[in-house]
């Protein structure tokens, strides 16, 4: 992997992971089934206190800061009035990448690098199998829903509106309560490899944002290949 692509892997998982502690600091899942976050959590800030206080966030409160502590210096270097250029938004990934070459910059450690590539992948097949196993409840749960519908309509016809089984109110209380089981026995089993992955994303990320400080321009480039979801280079 070359020092770049480490750390636009970095900016990348940082980045991710901000976002998705943003939207719902109590679930790394997202929810794999249909369970919305509640309401009122969804303001795009981070409170480390709370996602240090959810025992299945993985985290602790030192790692969050640390990691929005990395972000807002990378931030305040990418915006740095001297890290601009005119015509930087009309700038092709070829162009970045090229430009990219010629900035000073200190390879990051090997092993920090491999740690991170191993957390990530680590942490990807957790999440693959997972899914898998969530898209097949979601067949057998639809499968129970319809047949529940079913009995529910034909109990109407039956007995010419009389009856009012409700089967399908019944299915969807169990199976919402399955399924958050479910979700919360899900996040359990990633919280090993997310907490891993969190800390080797944030051993980069420190180095990585100590550079940006010193030089601006470099920063600049790495978020205009992170908007632009560049590849390579």
């Amino acid at each position: 992997m070359t020092t770049r692509r480490a750390a636009l892997l970095a900016t990348s998982c940082l980045c991710f992971s901000l976002a998705s502690l943003a939207e719902n600091p109590f679930s790394r899942l997202g929810g794999m089934f249909h369970h919305a976050p509640p309401a009122g959590r969804n303001s795009g800030q981070i409170d480390c206190a709370q996602v240090a206080k959810n025992p299945l966030a993985g985290m602790t409160y030192e790692g969050c800061m640390q990691m929005v502590a990395n972000k807002q210096k990378f931030d305040a270097a990418a915006s740095d009035p001297s890290a601009a250029r005119p015509g930087d938004e009309q700038m092709s990934c070829e162009q970045i990448t090229a430009e990219l070459r010629q900035q000073s910059y200190q390879k990051p450690d090997a092993a920090k690098v491999a740690n991170g590539q191993a957390a990530v992948n680590a942490q990807r097949e957790v999440v693959a199998r997972q899914q898998k196993e969530a898209d097949a409840i979601r067949v057998k749960d639809q499968a129970a829903v319809n047949a529940a519908s079913s009995a529910d309509r034909a109990s109407e016809l039956l007995t010419g509106g009389l009856a009012k089984t409700n089967a399908l109110g019944k299915v969807t209380k169990e199976l919402d309560a399955e399924n958050q089981q479910t979700n919360q026995r899900m996040i359990e089993e990633q919280k090993p490899t997310f907490t891993n992955m969190m800390s080797s994303t944030n051993a980069l990320t420190a180095d990585m944002a100590q550079q940006a400080t010193e030089n601006p321009r470099l920063a600049r480039l790495m978020q205009l290949a992170q908007m632009k979801r560049c590849r390579g280079g």
